[in-house]
């Protein structure tokens, strides 16, 4: 496993607030319940999916134009 994705997935289980960091610990699944309660959390998601998808076809399309 990748030295990266080892401390992403620790951070997640992390408790740490930017404005307060003096306050950490070990949150459990706290942070992810709170990604599952957060009523922004499905706008956001559908909003990186637009992204990525017009990304992606603007990329393709493109390299293909200019390909040809």
């Amino acid at each position: 496993m990748d030295i990266p994705l080892a401390m992403t997935i620790l951070s997640s289980f992390s408790r740490y607030n930017l404005l307060n960091p003096d306050v950490k610990g070990f949150a459990g699944l706290d942070n992810y319940e709170f990604l599952a309660t957060d009523p922004a959390c499905g706008p956001s998601i559908a909003h990186t999916r637009t992204l990525i998808t017009s990304v992606l076809v603007i990329t393709v399309v493109g390299g293909v134009l200019l390909a040809m």
